[in-house]
Order: C-alpha cells, then structure tokens, then sequence
C-alpha cells in the first residue's frame, strides 16, 4: 500500500507492483512521466504508468491500496 507522500515522490523510471485480483502475483508497472497534482484538491492524483510493450494506464486515487513499490514486493511468484 502506498501513502500519499510515497506517490508524490515517484519519478519517471520507478517500478510499482499491482496486486492481481485473482493470482498470488504482482503485475509489473513502470512510471512514465511526471506525478500530476490538483491544486484545490491536495490528495487528487495522477500517476502514468505502462506496463509491457503496449498496455498503458495511470495510478489513480483509490487504486493506491493495491500497488507497492518493487523493493517492498513480498509476492512468492513474479510476473
């Protein structure tokens, strides 16, 4: 689980882990770009991520529950 200041903090090239619903794995995300901040909404949030060759996506509020960094991964069978 990642706090608010973990996300503020991520920059282009970090690795996240996203927990699969359904499997004991991870799911390997990179950060593309920069952290997007809202200013009259100081916990809204936007994070680029890719994942493989073509699938895209973003780290949104709410989804911060099931993604950890790489180094905090304790999943027994990668992805």
């Amino acid at each position: 689980m990642l706090d608010l200041e973990t996300i503020f903090n991520l920059k282009h090239g970090d690795v996240l882990h996203i927990d699969h619903p359904v499997r004991s794995t991870c799911q390997r995300w990179r950060v593309t770009g920069k952290v997007q901040r809202w200013k009259r909404d100081l916990e809204r949030f936007r994070v680029p991520l890719k994942h493989g060759l073509y699938d895209y996506g973003a780290l949104l509020p709410g989804d911060e529950r099931r993604c950890h960094l790489e180094s905090e991964c304790t999943a027994t069978g990668g992805a």
